[in-house]
């Protein structure tokens, strides 16, 4: 019944530190029901709501009860200029970055790296406005990419050095162009939403690329029009574009 009566209505997914938002108490997850007594519908009419709203403005929400919310972004050390798969030599070598899968700035596919979150909810704020990106973000293209592990059993590498007191746990993103790029952290936990949402895009990804072939071979094999096959496919799927 609660699925029901929610239907499409939209839930936050980003909310800035220290906004209206933030310090009224909204979060991420929240299911948004209406905007000063009007009723929401879907995320798009909610959006044009809250830009027209008169403020103050009254947000009314619904809280799912036991909610476990993973993030796809975080503050890592990261790695990408070098040709190494494996971790760097000394821990000072790594930088500091904010990574974000996908998300509100980007497409799907693109992983962010900001010098901190603040930047993040800069970028975040102006592309809602329509206005050109000004802080400084490194872009990287997942599509076609490949994680590199030592073992077999799917968990993170990690890398031991003298000057830390536990382990530093990281993974390498091998992508179609450039260098390796290397993430990492102190902690399975703090790597594990950032290296799922690379995981599931790469995953996907190398499932749609092996069905576009399964296609094309389709085609070959049965005298089909593939460049109609293809292009169908394109409009679809903007990873071959």
């Amino acid at each position: 019944k609660v699925i029901t009566a929610l239907d499409s209505r939209p839930v936050v997914a980003y909310v800035a530190e220290q906004s209206a938002a933030h310090n009224s108490g909204i979060g991420l997850g929240n299911i948004i029901l209406s905007v000063n007594g009007q009723n929401t519908v879907d995320p798009e009419t909610c959006a044009q709501m809250i830009r027209n709203a008169p403020r103050p403005m009254n947000l009314r929400c619904y809280v799912p009860p036991m909610m476990n919310l993973t993030l796809d972004e975080g503050t890592h050390s990261v790695k990408y200029d070098t040709k190494d798969l494996e971790a760097p030599g000394s821990s000072v070598e790594w930088k500091r970055k904010y990574v974000v899968v996908g998300g509100i700035v980007t497409k799907p596919w693109m992983m962010n790296m900001f010098y901190r979150k603040k930047d993040y909810d800069i970028a975040v704020k102006e592309a809602h406005a329509g206005h050109k990106i000004s802080v400084k973000v490194k872009q990287f293209d997942l599509r076609g990419a490949r994680i590199i592990l030592k073992g077999r059993d799917g968990k993170p590498n990690w890398v031991d050095y003298p000057s830390e007191r536990k382990p530093w746990y990281y993974i390498t993103i091998l992508p179609r162009k450039g260098y390796p790029i290397k993430i990492s952290s102190e902690s399975l936990d703090e790597l594990e939403p950032v290296y799922s949402a690379v995981r599931r895009f790469v995953r996907k990804d190398m499932e749609a690329r092996q069905q576009y072939q399964m296609g094309r071979s389709s085609n070959n094999n049965y005298g089909g029009r593939r460049g109609s096959g293809m292009n169908v496919y394109d409009q679809r799927n903007d990873y071959y574009r």
